[in-house]
């Protein structure tokens, strides 16, 4: 029985890995994403592949920034005095 793999374009594996086309391309070129030629050229990845490296990468920053900035607001508008 042969196992159909799904394979993706660069915009979905970035979507998937929440980095940048560009960002993608740059770790098929660094070996940290094997990428497939479709007839025409068109870069395609293993969704396998993909959410294997999305485990390995980093979280990005911007949660925890958003966190610090709730933070700060909170701190700054209890020391707000209304009159």
């Amino acid at each position: 029985m042969k196992v159909e793999e799904k394979f993706l374009l660069v915009s979905e594996a970035a979507r998937i890995l929440n980095r940048s086309a560009e960002s993608v391309r740059e770790y098929e070129r660094s070996g940290k994403l094997p990428a497939h030629r479709s007839p025409s050229g068109v870069r395609l990845f293993r969704e396998s592949d993909v959410q294997r490296l999305a485990k390995q990468l980093p979280r990005r920053a911007t949660a925890g920034l958003v966190a610090r900035v709730a933070t700060v607001a909170v701190a700054s508008s209890e020391s707000i005095e209304c009159a």
